[in-house]
């Protein structure tokens, strides 16, 4: 009897743990479907008007002034409609991933077997126009990971892209990567951590409380045009990896940007996640 009333106890304990197992990831499957589509509300709604409006009024420049216009006003006024187009053509290609990112069951599907130093490599090159450029500092050595390629390609673009839009420095954005392992839990495993680092102006500390707020500019950016819906996004696609993000900064000091994914020795479920 004492041996079945151990076994009922035992049973019961598992039921609760699964129970509490399945709410907490109810609970972050809520918090990750609002960010999401708050993310692409705000990307409809709001950001994909400001470069319509800028379009709408250099055609309107052009219409009213036509005969009179100088084909050095020409050229400017259709570069920077070339620029707003670009701008808007990167606003729905975020959206479009964000909706591609929420759909179920894509857990397992949109991993793929990702080699670092390659990928930082690809944003390196694509950034040599830009005067600072990006240092790659991936170990070459460091061995191919598991990981949301899509995903972990655009928190990149945009961190990357923010270091040098708004960074201000004389030196490059520099991008490191390592693997460590992650004691936290029940049982230890591997994550990812990579850092994007600039030398710019840095921000001060009541910045940093917002920093991922929607729309979001402190006075340190307002020289840069654009909204802050691109770390906004990057967070809440870093809780679609089921990973995390962090940032340090101080004025004159710079910024780094800090984020952290599990790396599966497989293809992982939907409860694999960092606290």
């Amino acid at each position: 009897m004492e041996g079945i009333k151990d076994k009922n106890e035992n049973a019961g304990k598992e039921t609760v743990l699964d129970a509490r197992k399945e709410l907490e990831h109810l609970r972050s499957e809520i918090e990750r479907n609002k960010g999401v589509f708050d993310s692409a509300r705000l990307i409809v709604g709001h950001e994909l008007n400001r470069p319509l409006t800028s379009i709408n009024g250099y055609l309107e420049l052009i219409e009213a002034r036509f005969e009179k216009i100088s084909e050095d006003k020409e050229k400017r006024y259709f570069s920077k409609i070339k620029e707003a187009v670009a701008e808007m053509e990167g606003l729905i290609e975020s959206f479009v991933h964000m909706l591609r990112f929420d759909t179920p069951g894509e857990y397992s599907e949109d991993f793929d077997e990702v080699e670092l130093h390659g990928l930082v490599e690809k944003f390196r090159i694509k950034n040599e126009g830009y005067m600072v450029g990006v240092e790659n500092l991936v170990p070459r050595n460091l061995p191919p990971i598991l990981v949301r390629r899509a995903c972990l390609d655009i928190v990149l673009d945009n961190l990357i892209s923010n270091g040098l839009k708004h960074g201000g420095g004389s030196e490059p954005v520099s991008v490191s990567a390592r693997i460590q392992l992650d004691r936290r839990g029940m049982s230890e495993r591997k994550i990812l951590i990579m850092e994007i680092r600039d030398n710019g102006r840095g921000m001060p500390p009541k910045e940093l409380d917002e920093i991922f707020d929607p729309f979001y500019r402190g006075n340190s950016r307002k020289d840069v045009q654009g909204l802050g819906l691109g770390l906004a996004l990057v967070k809440n696609i870093m809780n679609i990896m089921m990973g995390n993000i962090h940032i340090k900064s101080s004025p004159d000091m710079g910024t780094v940007a800090i984020i952290c994914v599990p790396v599966p020795e497989d293809r992982p479920g939907p409860y694999d996640r960092i606290g």
